[in-house]
């Protein structure tokens, strides 16, 4: 070991194991009056099962009553805000 130089650390790291093949997107959208919708690149489209439904999980980037998946379709998803909420405010969303 050089002059000066840390010893190796040794780091633990976990990743996801799935027992089928799957494919993640990533990205922000906005709500503005309560709803917002978040159109799919056609690259990510070409490379997903149209048959099967996907996953949205979503993450308010601000203060709500929460936030659900109106509707879904191949080609993008709606989102609105819970309890009729009419707030306008940054979210992320992972596929």
């Amino acid at each position: 070991m050089a002059k000066g130089s840390s010893p190796a650390k040794r780091v633990v790291s976990y990743v996801q194991s799935a027992s089928i093949p799957s494919i993640e997107d990533f990205g922000k959208g906005e709500l503005v009056g309560g709803s917002g919708s978040i159109q799919l690149d056609p690259k990510f489209v070409n490379v997903i099962d149209r048959r099967a439904d996907y996953l949205v999980f979503l993450t308010a980037d601000g203060d709500s009553r929460g936030l659900y998946v109106f509707k879904q379709s191949p080609a993008g998803f709606e989102v609105r805000e819970s309890q009729g909420g009419r707030s306008t405010l940054a979210f992320s969303y992972r596929i």
